[in-house]
């Protein structure tokens, strides 16, 4: 593909997440731009003691989890696959949902046996279903704090090469937006599930696309996907419209 008919694939993730999609995602038929719009700050101060069987919806709970909570072989129910391989990772017995909150909400209320359950979030959920476990206490463990807009991305943003941004998360939608609310580019944006197209509805993208699943390897493939059909319309026609 001509290095000028590339598309541009925005990532909005906190660097160490967009870092990894990144290196998924072929150099040569996309131009990569990584460009944050929340930082991952942890909760300071004391955590109750707790032995209680945990629940994460995110690698950022595992990530900023207390050192006192991470006993090897401790019980965790996780959202996804990633999750649940970053939990594994770390020594704790980890069974996942395979995908999103709504799937991890289905596997805890199928338990015989339930035992108490503590949530680790952030302060913003992607959906409060959770909440309605019995047994289930929620604490914020970390912060998703807003950064500011990257000049570099409002730069792209007024040009005519096409932009592919993918989004995990309605908290990282409603801020690309309120950052960037402005863009003379074509914007794709492909979402990992309906909630997060469902932020988006109010925009301006140019076309919203919704993962078959809300995992990470049907996010890479959708991008994938659109990098081929866009790169593909601009070098036929020469037009990156």
């Amino acid at each position: 593909m001509h290095r000028q008919s590339r598309p541009i694939v925005l990532l909005t993730r906190p660097k160490a997440q967009s870092g990894r999609f990144a290196a998924q995602i072929d150099p040569e038929s996309a131009q990569i731009v990584i460009a944050p719009v929340m930082e991952i700050i942890p909760v300071q101060g004391d955590f109750p003691a707790c032995d209680s069987e945990l629940v994460v919806t995110s690698e950022n709970a595992l990530r900023t989890m207390p050192a006192t909570y991470q006993q090897p072989g401790r019980r965790v129910w996780c959202v996804g696959n990633r999750t649940a391989r970053v939990a594994t990772d770390m020594g704790l017995d980890a069974i996942s949902a395979d995908g999103d909150a709504n799937d991890l909400y289905n596997l805890l209320m199928r338990q015989e046996n339930p035992q108490p359950l503590l949530h680790l979030t952030g302060e913003h959920q992607a959906s409060p279903r959770l909440r309605n476990v019995p047994g289930l206490t929620q604490i914020i463990s970390y912060h998703q704090a807003a950064l500011p807009p990257d000049p570099v991305v409002t730069e792209y943003l007024r040009g005519e090469v096409p932009l592919i941004v993918p989004l995990f998360s309605p908290r990282s939608a409603r801020l690309f937006w309120k950052a960037y609310p402005a863009h003379q580019a074509e914007v794709h944006v492909v979402a990992i599930s309906a909630a997060v197209a469902e932020a988006c509805t109010e925009c301006s993208a140019t076309k919203i696309v919704i993962a078959a699943r809300p995992d990470g390897d049907n996010m890479k493939k959708m991008v994938a996907d659109l990098v081929q059909i866009i790169g593909k319309r601009v070098t036929q026609t020469g037009d990156s419209r």
